[in-house]
């Protein structure tokens, strides 16, 4: 206290509670401003040392969090920009779809041109023999071609669309 004139400067603290009278001496206790302030130090050292030891954990645990999330991080990274990466290559394979579509339905119509469709010939006339063979044999005898030059028919369909026609001699048209 500034006005004391005790050059010691002491405190005097009041007599312990009663249910403590058995533990402690009832006896004014008398500490010195030096040892009040050693106590505050020891006190809080003691604090900030408990309060460390229970950060600690919780420091360590952050710490693999973010590591953690520094690796999910980078793998998203990669994740993306390989799902950019194939997003590119979808678009360029949806483009060049396109374009073979086009170029397909383009040739289509070109051998369109070349087909030749025929009707009036009964189910089952071509008896054993696969329909291209029969088509060919049958041209080179309606054409009155020379015995063995037949045309070379890589490929025939029945269209049931024919057969429901009016049946009569087969022709071409």
């Amino acid at each position: 206290r500034r006005g004391d004139t005790h050059s010691s400067r002491t405190t005097k603290m009041a007599s312990a509670p009663d249910h403590l009278e058995d533990d402690f001496p009832t006896d004014t206790l008398t500490i010195s401003r030096q040892e009040l302030v050693e106590i505050h130090k020891d006190l809080h050292r003691s604090l900030r040392e408990t309060v460390e030891e229970l950060i600690q954990p919780i420091n360590t645990r952050l710490d693999d969090f973010i590591s953690e999330l520094k690796e999910t991080t980078k793998k998203a990274d990669a994740n993306t920009a390989t799902c950019v990466t194939l997003q590119e290559e979808v678009r360029h394979l949806q483009d060049t779809n396109i374009d073979l579509s086009t170029r397909l339905l383009a040739m289509e119509n070109r051998w369109r041109q070349h087909n030749l469709k025929f009707r009036g010939f009964e189910e089952g006339v071509e008896e054993n023999t696969e329909l291209p063979v029969f088509l060919s044999n049958w041209l080179a005898h309606a054409l009155q071609l020379e015995d063995g030059v037949a045309p070379a028919i890589a490929k025939a369909y029945r269209l049931d669309l024919w057969r429901e026609r009016q049946k009569g001699a087969p022709e071409i048209f």
